[in-house]
């Protein structure tokens, strides 16, 4: 589930900002008990991620990752299974190629 919010914002130019995040991170960051959660190593440094900060977590990040700004559009609630990215795009491809195949 996704929730609207405006508490992701620091780091943000301007102090207030509103996202749609998975309502987990949400609830882990206002869980989470200190002012850094966690680190992402950016362009060969390592950059500490605060608590209800902008930066998503990366394949780098380190830390309590739950509590990082998970942002989420309203088509996630369509997500019905998890799967790999070949099957997804072979999924696509076929279809695309159907449909092809229809136009005269």
């Amino acid at each position: 589930m996704t929730v609207l919010t405006d508490e992701f914002r620091e780091g943000w130019p301007d102090a207030w900002s509103w996202s749609r995040v998975l309502r987990s991170s949400l609830e882990a960051a206002r869980a989470f008990d200190g002012d850094v959660v966690g680190e992402s190593k950016i362009g060969g440094m390592l950059e500490p991620i605060p608590k209800f900060g902008v930066q998503m977590p990366l394949a780098t990040s380190t830390g309590t990752v739950e509590a990082m700004a998970m942002y989420a559009g309203e088509s996630v609630r369509f997500v019905r299974r998890v799967e790999p990215a070949s099957e997804i795009v072979r999924t696509i491809a076929e279809g695309a190629e159907k449909l092809l195949r229809a136009v005269p």
